[in-house]
């Protein structure tokens, strides 16, 4: 029954530190919430960027487009989290700019004259209809970059590889990290409270001092 006491006293002193586990663990918590990420799928697409109206001409102007291509590929790639490209899909999709940049990652495919998209979205659904939009105006940009006044575009891009529709993915609901994190904190400084009531942390504090500091002599002379 004593034990009981100093425990429920222990708990009941503790009362101020639980409210501050509670505001650590929400603290963490809402760290840990805004790292995840909330957009967890992926639409793929690639584009093939060819030869256009010099590599018409001859093999000579082919296989110097096709070095002119691959020079430019790193260009292409940029094209597709610009400001102006993305401006009239963000207006599309009824977001912002900065915000369509955050999701949209275009990479070229080493050794080729390919490049790779992917587009993130809260669902499979609107990461392929994401991705669709900014596939067509990266490919867009792209030949309107390559056009010099009346003259064909000196590329011609096509779609190699047509948007995915990815597999969907959990991941906890925005807020839910923060409340476990909260609940963790406060029952983390209740369970303290009752180690340390019922002694059980300041008999394992004496065995560990003991160990620690025993007088080596003494031990052997035991």
């Amino acid at each position: 029954m004593g034990n009981e006491g100093r425990i429920r006293r222990s708990v009941r002193g503790a009362r101020w530190v639980v409210v501050v586990g509670i505001v650590v663990g929400a603290a963490v918590g809402l760290l840990a919430d805004l790292h995840l990420d909330h957009t967890p799928v992926s639409s793929t697409s690639q584009l093939l960027v060819s030869d256009g109206a010099l590599g018409q001409s001859s093999a000579d102007a082919a296989s110097t487009e096709d070095q002119y291509v691959s020079a430019r590929m790193a260009t292409y790639a940029q094209l597709a989290t610009d400001d102006t490209v993305l401006a009239p899909v963000a207006a599309q999709l009824g977001t912002t700019v900065p915000a369509l940049q955050q999701v949209v990652r275009a990479t070229p495919v080493d050794g080729t004259t390919v490049l790779s998209l992917a587009v993130r979205a809260a669902t499979p659904a609107e990461a392929t209809a994401d991705d669709a939009a900014v596939t067509g105006a990266v490919a867009a940009a792209i030949t309107s970059a390559e056009t010099f006044g009346s003259n064909p575009s000196l590329v011609a891009v096509t779609v190699a590889s047509p948007p995915s529709t990815p597999d969907p993915i959990s991941v906890p609901p925005l807020g839910l990290v923060t409340v476990a994190g909260a609940l963790a904190g406060g029952l983390m400084v209740l369970l303290g409270a009752v180690l340390w009531g019922s002694g059980l942390i300041q008999r394992l504090g004496r065995r560990v001092d003991d160990a620690v500091f025993a007088d080596p002599a003494q031990t052997i002379r035991s």
